[in-house]
């Protein structure tokens, strides 16, 4: 159904076919998180974003949107929100020699694809699916956000300071000498240091707000929203 190059006729076309398949067709630029409109690649609404639909006013964290954008190819994940299991596409597609997204949302909680679909099991769906996503985007040793997270988000955190002429600050934050601690008293350790390193960082923003995100061995990156 889908080519690498799509004119806007192919593109209303198609979008009108799956919106009778789907609980959500839409395009996304996953840089700006606002929806397009497939008639002309314009912005629906610069206060509608595209993680308005699960209803809890924060940026997704795993944007599968983005990953796709990134890798230029097509990506699939799972979305648990209001006791719905649902299933996201996000397909690059190529307009113009721009690049956006199709996001298909489809709600799987009936499908059958799942037994016994009651509260009990909502819950343990949930805890797997962040457990997955934290798999996907956090640092398994530091449990910081990793470096992927840096690429994924970062890019949107500029244009948004940009967009509503906000300040932001970036610190990248290094360890002193980390080789000879791990020379003179071994990766364990060195291990250990990181881990409180990351933690004391933890300690010392603003939850919600800023983030921390492992770049690197040593190396962390500190983002600081409306900070001159």
């Amino acid at each position: 159904m889908f080519s690498d190059k799509y004119d806007l006729n192919q593109l209303q076309e198609q979008v009108g076919i799956l919106e009778n398949i789907f609980e959500k067709v839409r395009i996304i630029d996953p840089i700006k998180k606002l929806l397009i409109n497939a008639e002309d690649l314009q912005p629906l609404d610069l206060e509608t974003h595209c993680y308005d639909f699960w209803q809890n006013s924060k940026i997704c964290e795993n944007c599968v949107s983005i990953r796709a954008f990134n890798e230029q190819k097509t990506m699939i994940k799972f979305e648990f929100s209001e006791n719905k299991l649902y299933m996201v596409t996000a397909i690059p597609l190529k307009i113009a020699d721009r690049l956006v997204i199709l996001e298909i949302i489809k709600d799987i909680s009936d499908a059958q694809m799942i037994d016994n679909f009651d509260e009990a099991r909502s819950i343990d769906i949930a805890k797997h699916l962040n457990n997955a996503d934290d798999r996907l985007i956090k640092d398994e040793l530091t449990k910081v956000y990793n470096k992927r997270f840096i690429n994924e988000r970062l890019p949107h955190e500029i244009f948004n300071s940009v967009l509503n002429e906000k300040h932001l600050s970036i610190i990248m934050a290094d360890i002193d000498n980390f080789k000879s601690i791990n020379d003179q008293y071994g990766h364990v350790f060195g291990d250990y240091v990181l881990q409180e390193f990351a933690n004391e960082l933890s300690r010392a923003i603003r939850r919600d707000i800023d983030w921390i995100a492992r770049y690197g061995g040593d190396e962390f990156l500190i983002f600081l929203k409306e900070t001159n």
